[in-house]
């Protein structure tokens, strides 16, 4: 069994599947590593819908092409999403459950093309609405994401990043524009004059020019 395929049959996500493996998980077979998980796995398993979902993209997976051709007869029915969204505290969890929404939504837009190639129009349908119902999920959890990430100072609204950038670059504008008078001695110590006249040029005619998209710099 791959990792993926035994990840999305216990309703986790490829790492914890990783974690649980290095703990001592079997692989050879679902019904082994979730008897594992059962005994073993610090949180308990997937509702009975996500098995459902889980076990039919592990099924895909391990099956041959001759078994997916005659899988193609049947139209799994969507597993109902009745269970709520939840709210989160900590980054990791919530990451976490947002991945696994991805991976259902992900798993239902693919049998909506499935089905819809195969001409069973309905069923199509059917797994549609799961899939939209999956995706307000994900919305919902990376909102969530988001807040706590910003919560914690790991990301930043739009308007921070540009005052951060814009005192950054004043800095630099500021330091950019003493150059030539305190490097000009340096350069051309019989000169300092003209060293800094040829140093203020190259600043506004090459760094100011590209900074400002050919504006006149500032006073």
């Amino acid at each position: 069994m791959t990792v993926r395929a035994l990840a999305a049959a216990l309703g986790i996500t490829g790492a914890g599947a990783h974690k649980c493996i290095k703990r001592g998980m079997p692989t050879d077979s679902i019904e082994a590593a979730q008897s594992w998980y059962q005994r073993n796995g610090r949180t308990r398993l997937c509702s009975s819908a996500k098995t459902v979902a889980a076990a039919v993209v592990a099924s895909t997976i391990a099956t041959t092409p001759a078994e997916a051709s005659a899988a193609t007869e049947t139209s799994p029915e969507p597993p109902p999403v009745s269970e709520p969204t939840k709210t989160f505290t900590d980054t990791d969890n919530c990451r976490e459950a947002l991945n696994e929404q991805r991976q259902l939504r992900k798993h239902a837009a693919a049998q909506v093309a499935r089905l819809h190639h195969s001409g069973d129009i309905e069923a199509s349908r059917r797994w549609a609405q799961t899939h939209q119902q999956y995706l307000a999920k994900q919305v919902v959890y990376e909102r969530q994401l988001r807040d706590l990430m910003e919560r914690d100072r790991r990301t930043m609204q739009v308007e921070d990043a540009e005052r951060t950038f814009r005192l950054v670059l004043q800095d630099v504008r500021t330091i950019a524009a003493a150059m030539p008078a305190a490097l000009a001695a340096k350069v051309n110590p019989q000169d300092p004059v003209l060293a800094q006249k040829l140093l203020e040029e190259w600043r506004d005619k090459t760094l100011f020019k590209a900074l400002y998209e050919n504006k006149e710099p500032a006073a």
